[in-house]
């Protein structure tokens, strides 16, 4: 099973790469994935993220003090949900509350970075496998292996990134949702662009085979030509024989 983990901003990108390493030590039939570049705004969107979009059985998205207003977060959020439903779109809150988001994020069950949220979501995941995943037991005890592996790396990134960024201004989501959307309008369009070219490049092609093939008829109408030029050159000319000459002698009394 494929779980994509969505990110935006630094902090976020490390959560999200801990996670990527960890779940599988836990559960080893989950998948995740995660883009490895913060790809900013529209141009992140591309064909390799919707093709593992729709490889996807489960979303998480990790939530960060500097990303809660993040256009992109939001947008990729809303796109898992239109996927994989919003039962199986799992914010996951990183030295974040539950009543700091906002929007859409609301309507998902979020799970706070902690021991008891984070095994809770590791029970959705593992419920979503459905035959191939682990007993009630299994799921337990693993858990209590990896939770202090996971923790540590979490203190770490807390370490790292102690003070959060200050949330932005209206003006400044306002200007980076115009961005994102003018992103995506720009992809749209280079695509739309490529798709001409390659019609008109198939167009060309397959004029120039056509002028090609009657050039080579006409060369060879003017070569049968010729050839009945020669001949008839060759051919005697009877109007300018003597009628007398090829008439056969009448036999005489």
């Amino acid at each position: 099973m494929q779980i994509f983990i969505s990110w935006s901003g630094e902090m976020s990108k490390q959560v999200a790469s801990v996670l990527r390493d960890w779940l599988p030590s836990v559960i080893q039939a989950v998948t995740p994935w995660m883009s490895d570049e913060d790809l900013k705004k529209g141009a992140r969107w591309s064909g390799s993220l919707a093709e593992q979009l729709e490889k996807t059985d489960l979303g998480i998205c990790c939530l960060t003090p500097d990303n809660l207003d993040s256009p992109w977060l939001h947008f990729e959020a809303g796109a898992l949900a239109k996927h994989v439903g919003a039962a199986h779109v799992c914010p996951y809150l990183f030295k974040v509350e539950p009543s700091d988001l906002e929007g859409p994020l609301r309507e998902f069950q979020a799970t706070r970075a902690e021991r008891e949220d984070t095994k809770k979501l590791l029970a959705t995941i593992n419920g979503t496998l459905a035959k191939q995943g682990l007993s009630a037991a299994q799921l337990s005890k693993a858990f209590d292996l990896w939770w202090p592996d996971l923790e540590n790396r979490l203190g770490t990134i807390l370490a790292v990134y102690p003070a959060p960024k200050p949330r932005r201004g209206v003006p400044e989501m306002v200007e980076e949702t115009l961005e994102l959307v003018r992103g995506l309008a720009r992809g749209q369009r280079e695509a739309v662009t490529a798709a001409v070219e390659k019609y008109r490049a198939n167009i060309m092609r397959q004029l120039t085979n056509r002028i090609k093939e009657a050039q080579a008829e006409i060369a060879e109408q003017n070569a049968l030509g010729r050839a009945a030029a020669r001949l008839a050159a060759k051919a005697p000319d009877l109007t300018e024989l003597d009628e007398p000459s090829v008439r056969q002698k009448e036999p005489t009394d």
